[in-house]
């Protein structure tokens, strides 16, 4: 069973329905073209766009790599997916490109996990958990991880703008434990891909190759 991107849910926590308090996660709805967002997310979404008026662009080549990717891991043989740091998992996102795959997304944001927890409710191949990308280590032992993913075969491991959320301090990591736990944990697996969060306002630098090289330098990685 498929969910339609735009299957409307009613997620059961305040946490979603709080219409006063902007949130992140349905504010990159908003900008992916979404439609599980309220007015004080738009308005908070146009005052962005204000200062970069390209996030709105950047935000959708994000999604469509993402869906891209998960096309053609799913051609190269993946069934399973480990998604860290996911967003609201509408507008077509992984489980919907790879139907037939276990999916597995996980963020600490409370209004991404509760539509989430929601929108699979009555899949048994995709899950929606809360976890920590940067203590994956703890994210792994949760049961809908140890029930959908076989550690034992490949697992493509999403890390798409990841760094955004990073401190300063933890972006500067040579290798964050997201990427080193699970090239530890895992068979070889693929990582998305990964943006460094700018700290000047309407600056988002892109990694360089020399960096981005020694950021998964590590022997159980395949980046593909």
């Amino acid at each position: 069973m498929t969910v339609s991107a735009k299957t409307t849910v009613a997620p059961n926590t305040a946490a979603f329905l709080d219409t006063t308090i902007p949130n992140t996660a349905r504010i990159f709805d908003y900008l992916a073209g979404g439609m599980s967002n309220f007015e004080v997310d738009r308005q908070a979404g146009e005052e962005m766009l204000k200062i970069i008026p390209s996030l709105r662009k950047w935000v959708r080549l994000r999604r469509a790599f993402i869906q891209e990717a998960a096309q053609r891991l799913t051609s190269d043989g993946y069934t399973q997916f480990l998604d860290l740091a996911s967003g609201m998992p509408t507008e077509d996102h992984i489980h919907a490109f790879a139907p037939d795959a276990r999916v597995v997304y996980s963020d600490i944001n409370p209004v991404a996990v509760s539509y989430g927890d929601s929108l699979f409710a009555d899949l048994v191949n995709v899950a929606y958990i809360r976890g920590n990308a940067n203590e994956l280590d703890q994210l792994l032992t949760a049961r809908e991880v140890r029930r959908l993913i076989d550690r034992e075969k490949r697992v493509a491991i999403g890390l798409n703008a990841l760094f955004l959320f990073l401190s300063e301090s933890e972006s500067k990591t040579p290798q964050p434990n997201a990427v080193r736990l699970g090239c530890a944990g895992f068979a070889p697996v693929f990582g998305f891909s990964n943006q460094r969060r700018g700290r000047r306002a309407g600056t988002i630098p892109a990694i360089s190759q020399p960096d981005a090289v020694s950021l998964f330098a590590h022997p159980a990685l395949y980046i593909g």
